[in-house]
């Protein structure tokens, strides 16, 4: 007897086959002539239907299941004495024999497989004026600007650490040989082993600013190094075109936000008033377009927004007004 396709065999067992053609397969296996061949199919087809979602559950309530959907009737009624079986009828119970066997066989192999763990992801938000310190279980810790994000999964620490960064964050990275750390921000990654620097990353504005304290840190794009940091510089990158530019900085002051201060030295305007508005939480609007580039040169520790606006107002020579949550800068 000539063996069917795989995909015909396949779709028997997971009950696809049309009825007109299912005679064909159960005289197949009736025929017990490729028994291998028949078990491959019917494991094929149990894989499939159990992995068709997320989560694949090989246990033996989803196993009763599958044998079911095969559709072989397996309760038939003994025949009368001396009369002897329709031949379909003798097909159909040495088919449902042949089965019960490939189905104790394929359990077996199936059981004995392990259930992955499903994925499941922790994410972590800052809050205005608070300084949120995260903990990693590998012993290394992000501090979280104030409207940044963090997010990683349960896989963490196991082949590699990897955290999804929204925002703008400090990270003291514990070394793990075999275990590289991996910073995402939207189609950039930044890699390490272990050491000390800042990411920010301003969506809106297309871009990407990464600061390094200690250590060494590598910027990568697709995969591809863009370049390498080494102890007081900062890559400063354009999101949407892919320029960079390297070039030295005090990165002591400008990660003294992890204490709690904000310190600006030749700041643009601008800048400072992109870090007021995440770090209390408000919306700034300047009407005098002039002062947007004006540098200015101020440090605030766990200050009110008034008082911190007020000194401002004094360096850069300007009039604010609140409304509610929104700052009218004149």
């Amino acid at each position: 007897m000539e063996r069917p396709a795989k995909t015909f065999m396949i779709a028997y067992f997971a009950g696809t086959l049309p009825e007109q053609d299912r005679s064909i397969a159960e005289d197949y296996i009736a025929s017990g002539q490729d028994t291998a061949f028949v078990q491959a199919c019917m494991e094929m087809a149990w894989h499939q239907t159990t992995t068709a979602g997320i989560h694949y559950l090989p246990d033996q309530d989803a196993w009763e299941k599958f044998y079911h959907r095969t559709r072989i009737d397996t309760t038939v009624k003994e025949p009368a004495p001396q009369q002897q079986l329709p031949r379909r009828r003798f097909l159909r119970i040495s088919v449902a024999a042949a089965v019960i066997v490939l189905l104790g066989t394929a359990y077996t192999f199936f059981a004995s497989r392990s259930t992955p763990t499903p994925v499941s992801w922790t994410m972590v938000t800052g809050t205005p004026m608070l300084i949120k310190k995260v903990q990693l279980p590998d012993g290394s810790s992000i501090t979280l600007f104030p409207g940044t994000s963090i997010r990683y999964n349960n896989e963490y620490n196991q082949h590699e650490r990897t955290i999804l960064l929204q925002g703008r964050a400090f990270f003291d990275v514990a070394a793990a040989a075999g275990k590289p750390f991996l910073v995402k921000t939207g189609n950039y990654t930044t890699q390490v082993l272990g050491t000390r620097f800042e990411i920010q990353e301003e969506s809106n504005l297309q871009q990407l600013s990464l600061i390094l304290q200690s250590g060494k840190v590598q910027l990568l794009a697709a995969g591809k190094p863009l370049g390498d940091l080494h102890p007081g510089e900062q890559l400063l990158l354009h999101t949407g075109n892919g320029q960079f530019n390297i070039r030295p900085v005090a990165a002591a002051t400008a990660t003294a936000w992890i204490s709690g201060e904000l310190s600006y030295e030749q700041t643009d305007f601008a800048v400072a008033c992109r870090e007021l508005e995440a770090w209390y939480g408000i919306q700034i609007t300047i009407h005098r377009p002039e002062l947007l580039h004006k540098h200015i040169t101020a440090s605030f520790h766990r200050m009110s927004l008034k008082n911190a606006l007020d000194i401002l107002s004094q360096t850069a020579r300007f009039t604010w007004q609140q409304d509610q949550q929104h700052i009218h800068i004149y």
